[in-house]
């Protein structure tokens, strides 16, 4: 964790110096950290769709074809099809 740190990949709380366990806490990526790894955190990410927008997007997929549906049967039934 130290050479990560004294690289510039992460930072952290080291909080074996305040009495407690020799722990570390609070560690996050910096910015070279993620660069690093190539990758962005899904909050940043603009080509990443939310969660939300997926959920709504399969809504409306439903949606269409139960209404698509219900509009071939409705005319099957009215032209005998």
């Amino acid at each position: 964790m130290e050479f990560l740190r004294d690289e510039g990949f992460i930072v952290y709380s080291d909080t074996a110096d305040k009495g407690i366990d020799a722990s570390f806490s609070k560690v996050r990526l910096t910015s070279k950290g993620l660069a690093a790894m190539q990758r962005l955190p899904p909050t940043i990410d603009p080509s990443r769709k939310s969660v939300g927008d997926t959920l709504v997007e399969i809504a409306r997929g439903t949606f269409t074809a139960a209404a698509q549906q219900t509009v071939q049967s409705a005319l099957g039934a009215v032209f005998g099809g």
